[in-house]
C-alpha cells in the first residue's frame, strides 16, 4: 500500500504566523519514489495558486518586501502577477480538498509554512486537514545525512521549490 505524502511550499510577505501570504503550492509524492528525472512539476500531482493580497487583512513586513525587492525579476512577476488570484478563504478551501486524506504532509521547515496556513484557516473559520503529528519537517531530515541529498537551490516560486525539496 502506497501511502500519501504531500510537500507543501509558500510565498509570504512575512516570517510570522499571521504573514501575507502570495502563493501556495503541493506536490503529492511517494517518499521511496525518484523524482531525479522530473523537469516540471505540473507533470505531477499538484496545486498552484496565488492569493489576493487585499483579502488577507494579515502582516505585511517591510523586511520582507525589500528582500523580495532583492529577487529576480521573474520570480517577483510569478510572486506578485495579479492574475488569477484567489480570495483567500478560496485559495484555503481549494488546498484543504486538495490535501485532504494525506498520510504524511512535508515541508522546508515545520514551523514556517503549516504554522502560517493554520492561522489562515482560522482566520477563515476552516479546519486544516493535517494533525499537528502529521507535519514533517523536511530540512532536518537534508541535514541529518546530507551525503544523501543533493543541495538544491529555491526559486522563490512555491511549486517549483516543492519538486525541488522532493528531488534532494
Amino acid at each position: 500500500m502506497k501511502h500519501r505524502d504531500v510537500m507543501i511550499d509558500i510565498e509570504t510577505l512575512g516570517n510570522t504566523p499571521s504573514a501575507t501570504v502570495l502563493t501556495i503550492a503541493g506536490i503529492t509524492f511517494d517518499r521511496m519514489a525518484d523524482y531525479s528525472r522530473i523537469a516540471d512539476p505540473r507533470d505531477l500531482d499538484y496545486f498552484y495558486c496565488r492569493v489576493d493580497v487585499d483579502t488577507q487583512n494579515r502582516e505585511i513586513n517591510q523586511e520582507t518586501v525589500d528582500w523580495w525587492a532583492t529577487q529576480k525579476p521573474e520570480t517577483r512577476d510569478e510572486a506578485f502577477h495579479p492574475d488569477d488570484r484567489l480570495p483567500l478563504k478560496d485559495a484555503m478551501i481549494a488546498l484543504n480538498s486538495w490535501a485532504s486524506g494525506v498520510d504524511r504532509y512535508w515541508a522546508n521547515g515545520a514551523g514556517f509554512d503549516y504554522v502560517i496556513l493554520e492561522d489562515c484557516n482560522r482566520q477563515c473559520g476552516l479546519r486544516s486537514p493535517w494533525n499537528f503529528w502529521q507535519v514533517l519537517d523536511a530540512r532536518t531530515i537534508y541535514k541529518m545525512v546530507p551525503e544523501h541529498f543533493i543541495p538544491g537551490s529555491s526559486k522563490h516560486h512555491a511549486l517549483w521549490d516543492c519538486l525541488n525539496q522532493i528531488q534532494r
